[in-house]
């Protein structure tokens, strides 16, 4: 099953105006959940959603969607705070999220965090140095103002970690959301039951429902890391994202309800360990996540790249075999395969009673040919022949072959001898025909000679036909050759002159 939203690529009002309702509702959502009642922030959402989209969409069209994100934190914050706080306060956001966009830039962070490399570069660049300035300046402006009684340094670490915090947990979650992947693991009853498990078990402790289980101990929110760990291997960054940030935000909210999921304590101290603990829940959920993530990436990798190996193995093992079965110089079938091929039509002429045919053919003088134009030219006489005898084959459902040196042959399933024959003849008309000069001959151009054997069912036999179609190539040359004669077996040779 597929979660995700596809956004374009560009930045288009569509686009931009989804910004401003996310910007909203992340802004609404952490006022409502995670602020304490003493005014305390625990985890800042508002500024991971322009981070998101500036990395999403590659810096585009950033100086209007920081005055969306401007004008959101502005108004929405103006039941709170005077015209000049919020204005400062936004303007502090801005130039923390900017500061971010650009150190991971520089270090080259990819902008779907999809990679354990990338994520260490986005917690350095984001949560760990992009706040540290916005919350010095207001820390300062927070003391100065006298709505908080705590010192600068308490300050600048609370707004600190509620900055980073909401870069940590919620970036990572809307590029997710933002790209979703092709394919999504299947969930099985057993993971079902996990994820059911877990909710319900989160809800016993972020409600502050009694869940005393051994006297006065009581669980934390820290038993869920195992719940955490297992979606991490199962769903990958993205599931884990999602569970951190509903935890986190659970978490801020149990804490802002006053069911103190950590135990009581003071305000202060008790927030600053929920700050602590969804650090953890974030980068060992997410590590983990994503560290599994590349494993398995290279897994698949490799497991490609053995694809590819055996594919061309196998393409090269083919290539091996068509070589292994094919004459060299002139494409025709070689004696080996040719040999098989009779083998296979013959047990198949015994099996069914089809007659099989074989044709021997040899170039007439090719010695004396070789040696008044030299082996070059007899290459290519002999290559001009092989596409005549192939041509034949294939219209008539044989199979030719080089038989050895000047010899050739061919081989028919289903066709008489009387039929063979008449084939044979018009292979030595045409051949002849083509006027091939030959000095050396008594014809004055290249001939052949051809002597054809043929059986029908049971005696179809690989050694005797060949042995009949030899002889029978024999009596060719001998009574003059360009010529064909027909073995017929039990009956008197045939002769047709070509």
């Amino acid at each position: 099953m597929r979660w995700g939203i596809r956004i374009p690529e560009k930045p288009n009002g569509a686009a931009l105006a989804a910004l401003l309702l996310t910007h909203v509702t992340a802004t609404v959502l952490t006022y409502m959940c995670t602020v304490t009642t003493l005014g305390e922030v625990v985890i800042w959402l508002p500024n991971a959603v322009l981070l998101a989209a500036l990395l999403h969409f590659k810096g585009e069209r950033a100086w209007t969607m920081a005055a969306i994100t401007f004008a959101s934190d502005f108004f929405i914050g103006a039941v709170r705070f005077t015209v000049v706080e919020g204005g400062f306060y936004g303007l502090t956001n801005l130039v923390e999220v900017a500061i971010a966009y650009q150190l991971m830039a520089r270090f080259g962070a990819s902008a779907r965090l999809d990679n354990i490399a990338s994520f260490g570069r986005f917690v350095v660049a984001g949560p760990l140095v992009a706040p540290i300035a916005s919350s010095i300046a207001a820390a300062l402006a927070i003391h100065f103002s006298g709505r908080v009684d705590l010192p600068v340094a308490s300050l600048t670490l609370l707004w600190w970690y509620g900055d980073a915090l909401g870069l940590l947990i919620v970036t990572p979650l809307l590029l997710a959301v933002l790209d979703p992947p092709e394919t999504e693991p299947s969930t099985t009853a057993f993971d079902a039951v996990v994820v059911v498990a877990t909710c319900g078990v989160a809800v016993l402790i972020l409600s502050g429902l009694p869940t005393r289980i051994i006297g006065d101990v009581s669980p934390t929110p820290t038993a869920l890391l195992p719940a955490v760990l297992f979606i991490a291997a199962r769903y990958g960054p993205r599931g884990t994202a999602l569970l951190v940030a509903a935890l986190s935000v659970g978490t801020a909210w149990s804490q802002a309800a006053g069911h103190a999921p950590f135990g009581p304590g003071e305000t202060h101290a008790t927030v600053l360990r929920i700050q602590e603990f969804v650090v953890t829940l974030s980068i060992v959920g997410m590590g983990f996540a994503l560290l599994l993530a590349e494993q398995r990436g290279h897994a698949r990798v490799l497991e490609e790249h053995v694809r590819e190996r055996t594919a061309a193995l196998e393409e090269t093992n083919r290539k091996l075999s068509r070589l292994s079965a094919t004459d060299g110089l002139t494409g025709l079938a070689n004696r080996r395969r040719f040999d098989q091929t009779l083998a296979e039509v013959c047990a198949v002429g015994r099996a069914d009673g089809e007659p099989v045919a074989v044709a021997l053919i040899d170039v007439d003088h090719f010695k004396a040919y070789n040696d008044t134009y030299g082996h070059l030219a007899g290459d290519d006489c002999l290559r001009r022949i092989a596409e005549d005898l192939a041509a034949a084959a294939q219209m008539h459902g044989g199979q030719a072959a080089r038989f050895g040196g000047e010899e050739f042959a061919i081989v028919f399933s289903g066709l008489s001898g009387e039929t063979a024959a008449m084939i044979a003849v018009d292979l030595c008309r045409d051949i002849r025909a083509r006027a091939d000069v030959h000095r050396a001959s008594a014809f004055g151009v290249v001939t052949v000679s051809i002597g054809v054997a043929a059986a029908i069912g049971s005696a179809a036999s690989p050694a005797r036909l060949l042995e009949r179609a030899d002889a029978a190539l024999y009596r060719a040359k001998s009574a003059g050759r360009s010529r064909v004669e027909i073995d017929r077996g039990a009956q008197p040779m045939l002769i047709v002159q070509a």
